[in-house]
């Protein structure tokens, strides 16, 4: 097809989807602007680098949102949102210059935008990303369609957004140079070009990476210095995979999988000490160190916590192991049980359906009501004095034990797998 042949086509186009003027067409009300990115194979490009809003874009105020994003080719660019409507707050809210607002959102529509508010007040103001898929203005209200394909402080919506601005706010890029940067890190993200939207996502990922993975070298002879005290600690023992137990949170106690080594205290103690194994990519992982002991810890057994900190409040120093330096030897029992961690395991009481007397019939026949250890006695041979014959009939004193026995079975082949 020639250049002419091409340009005779699109005018032909462009003229059977434009309505016919007459005494009958009426303007839609209200006026609904639709994103020209519709039909683009990249749901972020800016429709129309030369119609998009330049020079001043502030309608509402003087807000702005400065990002540091992640881009393919490996660099990071910053990329600054300027607000155009809403204020935030709670409940409605006037717009001062609805139909200024209106106009300049037309024109940045297929930009990627920030829509946030609506009100929150509790917890960390959420922030969404995403092409502006439409504009309707009526009266003093205008009403966006923002297509979330990333969240700061949540997760992107499945549906698209339509909230009516005031205590919604809509931000665009200051520029269509920017708009278009941003454009470019979102499809890079959502296609898995890059790891991250955010380069300080990006640089706390690899902050982070850098502290498990010292935590994970710690050797016998290294010391470490801690918030806790003001000695420095010894690493006696190897890592281990263990749980740190009773950690105190706002929903209560709780137990966190850690890395764990033993280490002594000049002045006398020994401790196990901890990094959480995973954290939240906003947050930098915690450190438990264990209660004072007077004795040689075992490394892979779980801890009770007394301390916590910040991963990156400790100091590592490399070191090597003293002849006269004590060594933590792990637990072969431990190791070798087909048991769980003592935390991890259920109590016969805790079932439902089981009454006091079945507990003190079990333990009578058993010497524990511990489920898993009782799992591991009837299901697997586990070793025992007792009589598996009579655990049974202690379990028949409860008119559930058929259910007993099937949930006990279950745990058996959980700790097989």
């Amino acid at each position: 097809m020639s250049q002419q042949q091409l340009t005779q086509y699109v005018d032909a186009v462009r003229s059977a989807q434009t309505p016919e003027s007459g005494p009958d067409t009426q303007s839609p009300t209200p006026t609904e602007t639709d994103g020209g990115a519709a039909g683009s194979s990249d749901p972020y490009a800016v429709p129309d680098a030369g119609a998009y809003p330049s020079g001043e874009l502030d309608v509402d105020g003087s807000t702005t949102i400065t990002l540091g994003v992640c881009l393919p080719d490996g660099t990071t660019s910053k990329v600054t949102f300027v607000r155009v409507a809403g204020s935030g707050g709670m409940g409605p809210r006037e717009l001062e210059a609805p139909a200024a607002a209106a106009a300049t959102l037309s024109d940045a529509t297929g930009s990627p935008v920030v829509l946030t508010g609506g009100g929150r007040v509790v917890g960390d103001q959420r922030y969404g990303f995403g092409p502006l898929r439409s504009v309707t203005h009526d009266g003093d209200s205008v009403r966006v369609e923002v297509d979330e394909r990333y969240a700061i402080n949540g997760t992107p919506r499945d549906d698209p957004r339509s909230p009516l601005l005031g205590s919604w706010q809509v931000f665009v890029p200051a520029n269509v140079e920017q708009a278009e940067t941003m454009g470019t890190a979102l499809s890079a993200y959502a296609a898995g070009e890059t790891d991250y939207v955010q380069a300080s996502e990006r640089r706390q990922a690899k902050k982070r990476e850098r502290l498990f993975e010292t935590f994970r070298s710690l050797s016998p002879g290294d010391t470490v210095s801690t918030p806790a005290y003001a000695t420095d600690l010894t690493v006696v023992s190897h890592v281990y995979d263990v749980w740190a137990t009773s950690i105190t949170t706002f929903r209560g106690d709780t137990d966190k999988q850690v890395h764990a080594v033993v280490v002594s205290n000049p002045r006398g103690g020994y401790y196990q000490l901890g990094i959480q194994q995973s954290c939240s990519d906003d947050q930098l992982p915690t450190c438990y160190l264990s209660h004072s002991q007077n004795h040689l810890l075992t490394p892979n057994t779980e801890f009770s916590v007394s301390e916590a900190f910040k991963s990156d409040e400790i100091e590592v120093t490399a070191g090597g192991p003293a002849d006269s330096a004590p060594l933590a030897i792990p637990s072969r029992e431990a190791d070798e049980s087909p048991l769980p961690p003592k935390c991890r395991r259920q109590n016969l009481g805790d079932f439902e359906g089981v009454g006091d007397t079945t507990v003190r019939e079990v333990f009578k026949a058993a010497g524990t009501t511990c489920a898993h250890t009782l799992a591991n006695i009837l299901y697997d041979d586990g070793e025992t004095d007792a009589d598996p014959d009579v655990i049974v009939e202690a379990i028949k004193t409860s008119p559930n034990h058929k259910s007993i026995l099937d949930r006990l079975n279950n745990l058996s082949l959980e700790m097989r797998e």
